[in-house]
């Protein structure tokens, strides 16, 4: 029974204490949490959880430990606010995924981040297609901060008035259509690192863009569902100007039609 009032004591006085913990380490937004951040957290819960668990030692002994990670995470907190240099290395920077509309499949490599990965939260953010994003920025959190085409367009209205702003739309819009960036012959490739485009076809289905060339490997089973061959997608890709699938890091096909390519990036 001793045991048991012991326990319980120490478990209603650590409770307290991680909380007052928490306050002085300062105020963090749960989805905002660093890999630090993270860290520090789990290490404090662990150290509680034996400090609880073992009544044989003493309580101070055990919760000294907690207060040398809150102290710890002070430190290298205030450190990080002056330096900005110590601050990346230790909590990472924030990296441009998508860029212009084009995907970044380098930087994607570097971060272990692949294109499901990339759908799966813009999916969240209810962006249906990636030919409709301008910059997807992936936070030190793991969150990908999406900005549309679309919404940039509104802040440009916003911004130069709605009548000179329409114009520039407009010209902007055709300037887009009528862009085809050369892309550069490099032995049996025909590659350009900037290059992103669309064609449009007469294929209308129901759902969700269906992905038809993903990190160079073609989706059959997609194009089945559109009832489609590899033969006609070699046709598409070499529409677009590039000669084999390996070209091609992404390709999909929206229920419009609306075919979306981003080239794969090659070493120069």
């Amino acid at each position: 029974m001793e045991e048991l009032i012991t326990s319980l004591s120490r478990t209603l006085f650590i409770y307290f204490f991680i909380l007052v913990v928490m306050r002085v380490m300062g105020k963090r937004e749960l989805a905002k949490l660093s890999i630090f951040d993270l860290v520090v957290f789990i290490m404090i819960a662990e150290l509680a959880a034996v400090a609880i668990e073992d009544v044989s030692k003493p309580l101070l002994q055990m919760l000294s430990p907690i207060i040398l990670v809150m102290a710890l995470q002070i430190v290298i907190s205030y450190v990080s606010l002056k330096q900005i240099s110590f601050r990346n290395m230790i909590e990472g920077k924030p990296v441009m995924i998508i860029e212009n509309g084009k995907i970044n499949d380098k930087e994607m490599q570097k971060q272990r981040y692949d294109i499901n990965d990339l759908l799966l939260q813009l999916h969240e953010q209810k962006v249906k297609n990636v030919g409709d994003v301008e910059f997807a920025i992936l936070e030190t959190s793991g969150k990908l901060t999406v900005f549309t085409k679309e919404s940039n367009s509104k802040q440009s209205d916003n911004s130069n008035g709605k009548n000179n702003n329409s114009k520039k739309q407009e010209d902007a819009k055709e300037a887009q259509e009528d862009k085809y960036i050369q892309a550069i012959e490099i032995g049996d490739y025909v590659q350009d690192q900037k290059f992103q485009t669309s064609l449009q076809t007469d294929i209308r289905f129901l759902g969700l863009p269906l992905t038809l060339i993903s990190d160079t490997r073609v989706q059959d089973d997609n194009l089945e569902k559109i009832q489609q061959t590899r033969f006609w997608l070699k046709n598409m890709i070499q529409e677009a100007g590039f000669k084999e699938f390996k070209d091609i890091y992404y390709m999909s096909i929206d229920e419009d039609g609306k075919i979306y390519i981003d080239a794969r990036e090659y070493d120069t």
